[in-house]
């Protein structure tokens, strides 16, 4: 943040951040990523969180349009510094086995919020492969746009299901095979 910039002036400082390679503007995805420090600085986390914030956002700005800020929240740990289970979408850490290899992975919580908006997400699945999170994700912001009712926002439409109808409203084809399913 850069406090204290007169209007007349934000053209030039745009500028100058576009030729230091700063970005200053962020997108529906990206203005609402939390992550902790992930296991490049902290001995209890599972994953690089902070790079796979940065992937997902990228990732999901580039391929589903949202009208609103979506709040992407990814911990590392048990411990929740990144408080995934208040985030619309909430990432929690895990190793994950895949067949003789042990891979950084997440589970996968949805429907928190805070404020007038305050709940614990419902976690959907469990030992998400990091690698599967994308079409994941993807798939998740797609349905509830297919699905939700006009002007609704994501906390109140994965409010209004069970888990169950969740799981079977996400799940990718195939997932059951390889991704332990929470109850």
């Amino acid at each position: 943040m850069i406090p204290h910039i007169a209007n007349e002036n934000l053209d030039a400082v745009r500028s100058e951040l576009s030729d230091a390679n700063l970005r200053f503007a962020a997108n529906s995805l990206e203005g609402g990523v939390v992550a902790c420090t992930g296991n490049s600085g902290c001995k209890f986390a599972a994953s690089n969180t902070k790079a796979h914030a940065i992937d997902l956002a990228r990732f999901l700005d580039e391929s589903v349009f949202l009208e609103e800020p979506i709040n992407l929240h990814l911990t590392g740990c048990p411990h929740s510094c990144a408080q995934h289970y208040i985030g619309d979408i909430g990432l929690q850490a895990v190793k994950v086995k895949v067949g003789d290899e042990t891979v950084e992975g997440y589970n996968v919580a949805v429907g928190g919020g805070v404020d007038d908006l305050q709940g614990i997400a419902k976690e959907l699945f469990k030992g998400v492969p990091f690698e599967k999170t994308r079409p994941l994700l993807k798939n998740i912001l797609e349905r509830y746009l297919e699905n939700r009712t006009e002007g609704e926002r994501f906390v109140a439409f994965n409010r209004r299901y069970k888990v169950s109808a969740l799981v079977e409203l996400y799940a990718l084809p195939g997932m059951e095979a390889n991704i332990a399913i929470a109850n």
